[in-house]
C-alpha cells in the first residue's frame, strides 16, 4: 500500500511544480507585456520632453531616466527569475551555474563556481525549491550587499545536496524576522526537509577558495536523509552590515 501512496505523493508534488511554473510563465508575461513596456514608453516620453525643456529641468529629466532604466532592468530580472526553471535534461549543478553566471554577471559581480555532481537526480520539485532558494540569495546579493564578487557551492550526491552562496558584500544587519526573502527561504527547506543557515563570513570559510577573508554573507543550505520532510533547522546570524 505504502509504493501507491508514494507514487500518488511524487505525482502530487509535479502537478504542483507544473501549475506553479505555469502561473510564473504566465506572470512573466503579463509583466513583459504590460508593466516592462508601459515603463519603456515612459521612459521615451521623458526624453521626448527633456529635449525641449530648459537646461536646469533637463538635468533633472535625465537623472529621472536614469532611475527609471536601472527599473526597467530590475524588471527585466525579475521576469527571467520567474521563467527561469529545473530543465530536466541538464543537472540542477548546471542550472545553478547558468542562472548565477546570466544574472550575476548583468549585475557586474565577479562569478567563482565550484560544482560536484553525481550523475544521479534529486526529486524534480526539491531541485525546483532549491532553484528558488539560489534565486532569492542572488537577489539578496544584487540588491542589498554592495558586493564584488559571488561564490556558488554545489554539491549534489543523492539524496544528500549541498549548495552555498557566498558574497564579499556588507554582511548582514540587525534581525528581520518579517524579511520576505529569509521567511521564503525558510517554508522552501522546511518543505524539503534541509537545514537553511544564514551567516557572516567567516576567514578561510571553504565555501570561498582563495579569498582573503573580507566581508560578507553565506546562505548555507543542506539536504541530508535523515531529516524530516516536514521540519527543517534554520539558523539566522546577523552580526553586522545592512542587508535585509
Amino acid at each position: 500500500a505504502a509504493g501507491p501512496r508514494l507514487a500518488s505523493a511524487l505525482l502530487f508534488d509535479d502537478v504542483r511544480r507544473l501549475a506553479t511554473d505555469d502561473e510564473r510563465s504566465r506572470l512573466a508575461r503579463e509583466i513583459h507585456d504590460g508593466i516592462a513596456q508601459d515603463m519603456a514608453s515612459v521612459g521615451y516620453q521623458i526624453d521626448d520632453i527633456a529635449s525641449d525643456a530648459p537646461a536646469e529641468v533637463a538635468t533633472r529629466l535625465h537623472a529621472l531616466r536614469e532611475h527609471l532604466t536601472t527599473l526597467v532592468a530590475e524588471l527585466r530580472l525579475s521576469i527571467f527569475d520567474l521563467r527561469a526553471g529545473v530543465d530536466e535534461a541538464v543537472g540542477l549543478a548546471r542550472t545553478l551555474s547558468d542562472y548565477v553566471q546570466r544574472v550575476a554577471t548583468q549585475a557586474g559581480l565577479v562569478v567563482h563556481l565550484s560544482t560536484d555532481e553525481s550523475p544521479h537526480r534529486l526529486p524534480l520539485a526539491t531541485e525546483v525549491e532549491l532553484l528558488r532558494m539560489v534565486q532569492e540569495a542572488v537577489t539578496n546579493v544584487r540588491r542589498h550587499a554592495d558586493a564584488h564578487n559571488l561564490w556558488l557551492t554545489v554539491m549534489v550526491d543523492p539524496p544528500r545536496a549541498r549548495v552555498m552562496v557566498a558574497d564579499d558584500g556588507c554582511g548582514l544587519s540587525a534581525p528581520r524576522p518579517d524579511s520576505m526573502g529569509i521567511t521564503g527561504m525558510k517554508e522552501r527547506a522546511t518543505r524539503i526537509g534541509a537545514s537553511l543557515t544564514v551567516r557572516d563570513r567567516v576567514e578561510g570559510d571553504p565555501a570561498l577558495p582563495g579569498d582573503s577573508g573580507s566581508r560578507g554573507t553565506v546562505v548555507d543550505i543542506l539536504l541530508e536523509p535523515s531529516r524530516s520532510t516536514t521540519r527543517s533547522n534554520v539558523a539566522i546570524t546577523h552580526t553586522r552590515g545592512s542587508r535585509t
